[in-house]
Parts: structure tokens; C-alpha cells; sequence
């Protein structure tokens, strides 16, 4: 299976439903040369969500995706697990993960089904892939696959964001307090 990496850019994540959108995929070169063409995709919803390519952690499903020619955006969601387990530990855990910045990255698990050579470069333009899973990594294959906002609600509003050097800076607002805005 292949792996590519793609910014991980949450816009909205609400405490309630856990949910996280950002881009799966976009059309530019990665660092092992790989150009990943957006409308290639072969795929059928819901895809697994999983932490690190581990298919033994899947943590929940993407449920929506825009394909465009410049990328894929995804909105996939961890549910929340109210019985205590090893499977509520895992849910909770990828929450954690991703809310606090640990993978502000996420990578596409795929078989490629037609590609050709880039001239010039040691990669290859995948034209069409059957797309398999999306992953929460840490180290992304694509350079600017980095998180550069994250916002959660429960009791409290939080806004956790990340600077250039990736030190996280949370913010709480009590509802109604202050200018945090929610989905798009």
C-alpha cells in the first residue's frame, strides 16, 4: 500500500460529535517526489480513520469529501465511546492526539491503479488510486502538511493553535465570551 501526507488543517472539531476537517490530499509534490492527482480517487464512503497506517486503530470514519483539482478536503469524525474498554481508551486517546497537536497530519492510505513517470524526477503522477483510509500521522510526507488551527467546545470553548515552530497555545472562552467561531 502506498502512503501519502497532506496538511492535517482542522477548522472545527465539536466536543460533542469530535469531528475533524482538514485536507486529505492536494495536487503537489511530496517529499518522495509523488504527485497524487485529486480526481484520480476511487473511493467509497465511509472510509476508515486510523492512527499511523495501523489498521488494527481504527478510530473512527470519514463521513464527507470535495474533490477538487487542487485537493481533497475530508470531515471524518472519532465517536465517542461511553463503555469502558480498550476501545474507549483507543477513541479517547486519538482525540487527545489530534485535539493537542501530537498529529497535526494526516496521510492517505492507497493503491495506485494507473500512474506514469514525472519527467525530471525520480517520482511518479498517480492518475488514478483506490483510496483505502485516511491516517492521524506525525511526520508528513508532504512538506506543508502541518495543522495551523484547532478549535473544540464542551462546558468551555478551547482554541488550541500552533505557531511556526509547533509550540501549542491553548485559549478557553466560556460561551458566549470572546470571538470563537465554530465550523467554516
Amino acid at each position: 500500500m502506498n502512503k501519502a501526507f497532506v496538511t492535517l488543517n482542522v477548522k472545527a472539531i465539536d466536543g460533542e460529535q469530535r469531528v475533524v476537517e482538514g485536507w486529505a490530499t492536494r495536487a503537489e509534490q511530496d517529499r518522495v517526489g509523488d504527485i497524487v492527482l485529486p480526481r484520480g480517487a476511487v473511493y467509497k464512503l465511509p472510509l476508515p480513520f486510523l492512527l499511523d497506517h495501523d489498521h488494527s486503530k481504527a478510530v473512527g470514519q470519514v463521513d464527507r469529501v470535495e474533490v477538487t483539482d487542487s485537493g481533497i478536503r475530508f470531515w471524518a469524525h472519532i465517536p465517542r465511546v461511553e463503555e469502558d474498554g480498550e476501545l474507549k481508551r483507543l477513541t479517547d486517546y486519538a482525540w487527545s492526539l489530534v485535539k493537542t497537536g501530537l498529529r497535526k497530519a494526516v496521510s492517505i492510505g492507497f493503491r495506485v491503479l494507473e500512474s506514469e513517470p514525472i519527467t525530471n524526477s525520480r517520482g511518479i503522477k498517480v492518475r488514478s488510486w483506490e483510496w483505502l483510509e485516511l491516517s492521524a500521522v506525525s511526520v508528513p510526507c508532504l512538506a506543508s502538511a502541518q495543522i495551523t488551527g484547532v478549535k473544540s467546545y464542551g462546558s468551555d470553548y478551547v482554541t488550541v493553535s500552533h505557531d511556526s515552530v509547533g509550540a501549542v497555545r491553548l485559549i478557553t472562552h466560556k460561551p458566549g465570551e470572546g470571538s470563537v467561531r465554530l465550523g467554516r
